[in-house]
């Protein structure tokens, strides 16, 4: 039993970023961070020496080229590459969310972290750490001296645009149902001759 621990220990070491813990809130994910803010995921792009270990495909890890939209800690150049994971709360995976041209609130270690790595960023391995961002956010009038304020207020954002998705799917359900039940209910009548 003690050699089955050991071993479970051992690998979980070498699984650079497979475990991560439960969401431990924003104000402790922006103090870990060294850089916070939104960011537009570039093409994807697998470092080489990560082709050796679990790659791209593998677990919940993506490698991005990224830029960023708006910094409120630190700062990153465009065309960095950040491997990134779907950390949404206490959500499971419903389906690949990092996909390009997408925007993400971000939590993310430097490279001052990772130098033996050809990627620059990795996200805190939390959840929280990743989160979608509502395609109509406008950054120009959010306070970025304000960090909580500005992270709650892009997380207010996101959770009213997926409502009006949900609105607008609910409404269509019921007119699709009410065009079904209207075709169900006319009778077969035999063509005019």
């Amino acid at each position: 039993m003690k050699t089955i621990l050991t071993l479970l220990v051992l690998l979980t070491s070498l699984c650079n970023g497979a475990i991560y813990e439960f969401f431990p809130g924003f104000e402790n994910l922006y103090k870990k961070a060294d850089f916070v803010g939104v960011i537009t995921l570039g093409e994807r792009d697998v470092p080489k020496d990560q082709y050796k270990r679990a790659s791209d495909w593998v677990g919940p890890h993506r490698f991005f080229k990224i830029s960023s939209v708006v910094s409120i800690k630190g700062k990153l150049k465009d065309g960095d590459v950040a491997r990134l994971a779907d950390r949404r709360l206490g959500t499971p995976p419903y389906g690949e969310i990092l996909t390009t041209e997408r925007r993400f609130l971000v939590f993310l270690s430097g490279d001052s972290k990772y130098k033996k790595s050809r990627y620059q960023w990795d996200e805190i391995h939390a959840e929280g750490s990743v989160l979608p961002v509502s395609p109509r956010s406008n950054f120009t009038r959010m306070d970025k001296s304000k960090p909580m304020a500005f992270i709650a207020q892009v997380i207010t954002e996101y959770t009213l645009h997926c409502k009006e998705l949900y609105e607008h799917a609910i409404k269509q359900q019921i007119k699709l149902k009410a065009a079904n039940n209207a075709q169900q209910t006319i009778p077969d009548t035999p063509p005019a001759k």
